[in-house]
């Protein structure tokens, strides 16, 4: 029984733990909270789920849902419309200048597009827009 037990205790050395194990520990344990206080912060500045649609029936919410997706296809139609516009302008240029070099990458921006034009744009209705600034606290 007792070569059984000293066997046992050869095999099983209990690993040192150091000054160096205790600060890797503890570094350890400071990155998660840091971790965790980024995700609380970021849960905080980006929510969500706004206590207002906890009021809202089913309808309702389906609703606004019908309605952001409605923006979104808006948005992407005219993402696409843009690009095509500024595809066919740069195509017309090179044309016209002679130079028939390839099609600028298109996340450069074109030279009609300004703030004002988007503010007259038919695809944008300022009507419909609903203000969420309230929802942020």
């Amino acid at each position: 029984m007792l070569t059984k037990y000293e066997q046992q205790k050869i095999e099983t050395t209990p690993k040192k733990f150091d000054v160096k194990d205790y600060f890797a520990n503890k570094k350890n344990m400071v990155e998660a909270e840091i971790l965790n206080v980024h995700k609380k912060i970021v849960m905080n500045k980006y929510p969500t789920w706004g206590q207002c649609f906890n009021d809202l029936e089913m309808e309702q919410l389906r609703g606004f849902i019908d309605i952001v997706d409605r923006k979104i296809q808006a948005s992407n139609q005219r993402i696409n419309m843009l690009k095509t516009i500024q595809q066919s302008d740069q195509t017309s240029f090179m044309q016209n200048t002679g130079q028939m070099q390839s099609v600028a990458p298109e996340n450069v921006a074109s030279p009609q597009s300004s703030q004002t034009d988007d503010l007259m744009n038919p695809f944008i209705d300022i009507t419909e827009m609903i203000n969420f600034s309230d929802l942020m606290e």
